[in-house]
């Protein structure tokens, strides 16, 4: 167990991140077919250096967001939270519960045509 101090967004750790990458990186060079690597990174910056740093290695890498309920995302979010030893999302994760908020929004309205937009 981590002390006390170290407890935090488990994605805060550099170490992680480039975890994360080598094993990907690993599989893509190993692969014949398509790897389904599902994060969810709400960080702009870990997103970059997680999945950007795949796509300057020359592998394929398409970003798919799979839609749910407000309800269902803010549940996931709260049970993250229980796993991360907190209440209620704070700092960086009551950003990170707006920010999706904010993205589903725009989402669903791309999706039932209210904007126009696509996905």
């Amino acid at each position: 167990m981590l002390p006390a101090g170290l407890r935090s967004d488990f994605q805060d750790f550099a170490a992680w991140r480039q975890g994360v990458h080598e094993v990907l990186d690993l599989i893509l060079r190993s692969a014949d077919g398509p790897v389904i690597g599902p994060l969810t990174l709400v960080e702009p910056s870990y997103l970059a250096e997680v999945i950007g740093r795949l796509t300057s290695d020359g592998h394929d890498v398409r970003h798919l967001a799979l839609l749910a309920e407000a309800r269902v995302i803010e549940r996931r979010l709260r049970e993250r939270a229980v796993v991360h030893a907190i209440q209620r999302p704070r700092g960086r994760d009551a950003i990170a519960s707006a920010r999706v908020q904010g993205q589903l929004g725009e989402l669903f309205a791309a999706v039932s045509g209210e904007t126009g937009g696509a996905v």
